[in-house]
């Protein structure tokens, strides 16, 4: 299918553009961004042309797009391009309000188009083993939960004296927020897990003093009584990521190496005799039996096709993603909620 990129705002704009690039049912014929300086270097970056975006809209041949705008362009232009028949790859979150999120998922479903969000752990094999384990009540009820995922990308090094992330990410208008918003990882997990929150309260932090959040954490509250909490950061140096489920007969605990780390260890690679446990990612179970019980390390399954991939493969038939829309509703739901508890101070 021929594909149009719209955007390259988000820092996972080029990966995408490559992701389409690389994938032999794909044909990345046009891009666009509303800033020329950007639209020339994506132009400049994958050697394909940059074109207006009426003229990519009314354009009969491109039947695809791939959306990494703002955040705040997000609604007028996946309805834009739902009413042109476009299918639709959006990064996420799908909108920062429940009203425009519900606007997109209307128009898309009225053209018969197909439209995915990109939340890229909400794949992986280890979040599929955890709620293959919750559901089978291996731990019991789930009484808690608690989710974390951080980078150090909004502090100074000596090569990037104002942090690794574009500054148009800290404007407030464009994104919507900061790290709540962006780094909204732990969100969709919970909501996998535990389904959508009767209730959301949220604190924010600004340690590096910008005018968006860096640091951020939501406590929500579940029908069943179960809490869970998620914290994203984008000023933690070496934050493994970590996700904990907390039952009335065991637990289960699942790790991995941090943004941080990985990135750091690209540019200072370790030998073999320099790793250790913790720089493997593990899932760890403890269930009540009827004798001793002890921490069981399992094998993690195999992640799933890429959510990219996957919506080649439902955008060759117009099939929808049901499932993957109402996650992304939900995550809409949580970050308007925890935003509008921080604006209240919880």
């Amino acid at each position: 299918m021929k594909v149009a990129a719209l955007g390259f705002w988000h820092v996972h704009g080029d990966d995408y553009a490559h992701d389409a690039a690389a994938h032999p049912g794909v044909d990345l014929t046009a891009l666009w961004d509303d800033v020329p300086e950007r639209a020339r270097a994506a132009e400049q970056a994958h050697n394909v042309p940059a074109r207006p975006l009426d003229e990519i809209l009314d354009d009969a041949d491109v039947d695809s797009v791939i959306i990494c705008s703002t955040t705040a362009a997000h609604a007028d232009l996946a309805v834009r391009c739902a009413q042109a028949g476009k299918h639709i790859f959006i990064e996420k979150v799908l909108a920062a309000t429940v009203s425009e999120a519900e606007q997109i998922i209307d128009a898309t479903r009225r053209a018969g188009i197909t439209l995915v969000v990109s939340m890229r752990r909400s794949d992986k094999g280890f979040i599929r083993q955890v709620i293959k384990l919750v559901s089978q009540g291996v731990i019991g009820e789930v009484t808690s939960m608690h989710v974390q995922d951080g980078h150090p990308f909004a502090l100074p090094t000596p090569t990037h004296p104002s942090g690794r992330l574009p500054e148009s990410f800290y404007d407030k208008e464009s994104g919507q927020g900061g790290a709540l918003i962006d780094l909204c990882h732990p969100l969709y997990l919970v909501a996998q897990v535990l389904g959508s929150p009767l209730h959301v309260s949220a604190q924010l932090g600004f340690v590096t003093e910008r005018t968006v959040e860096d640091n951020a954490a939501v406590l929500m509250r579940f029908p069943s009584g179960a809490i869970a909490t998620a914290v994203s950061s984008y000023v933690t140096r070496s934050n493994p990521f970590v996700l904990e489920v907390h039952g009335t007969r065991g637990s289960i605990l699942y790790r991995e190496p941090g943004i941080g780390v990985m990135v750091h260890d690209r540019q200072f690679p370790r030998s073999d005799s320099g790793r250790s446990a913790e720089d493997e990612p593990s899932l760890r179970l403890w269930s009540l039996g009827e004798g001793p019980t002890t921490w069981q390390e399992l094998e993690i399954e195999p992640d799933a096709p890429t959510a990219f991939d996957h919506w080649v493969e439902l955008a060759e038939t117009h099939t929808p993603d049901n499932d993957n829309v109402e996650l992304a509703l939900t995550l809409t739901r949580i970050v308007e909620g925890a935003y509008k508890s921080a604006a209240t101070d919880g």
